[in-house]
């Protein structure tokens, strides 16, 4: 259904055309429409997604909890705030060695 939304939001007319013409098996408006209704909108984290993730990480060992991510270091200015994008700023907490070098994580 998520997915169908998707879709949805983007093109109405290749929504409608991809299911009259029976090219995917798509519900039809009213009932994402009532999907919709049902739908919590509300900004930042909803609650289940917690309950969700506690659920799945208790039966998990505690390395399989953790996750990495790689950033790519890249340096950019932008035009709009006139500021530099991409070096280590952690305010009046930034080392003195680490001024105007390239961030490396978050």
């Amino acid at each position: 259904i998520y997915e169908c939304l998707l879709i949805r939001i983007k093109s109405k007319k290749v929504y409608e055309h991809l299911r009259t013409k029976n090219i995917l098996a798509l519900p039809c408006v009213d009932t994402l429409q009532k999907y919709i209704q049902k739908m919590s909108s509300q900004y930042g984290f909803q609650q289940a997604t917690f309950d969700i993730l506690k659920k799945k990480s208790s039966s998990m060992k505690p390395d399989e909890k953790r996750d990495e991510m790689k950033l790519s270091e890249s340096v950019s200015f932008n035009k709009k705030t006139f500021e530099i994008n991409g070096l280590t700023n952690l305010g009046d907490y930034t080392p003195e060695h680490q001024t105007n070098k390239k961030g490396d994580h978050a």
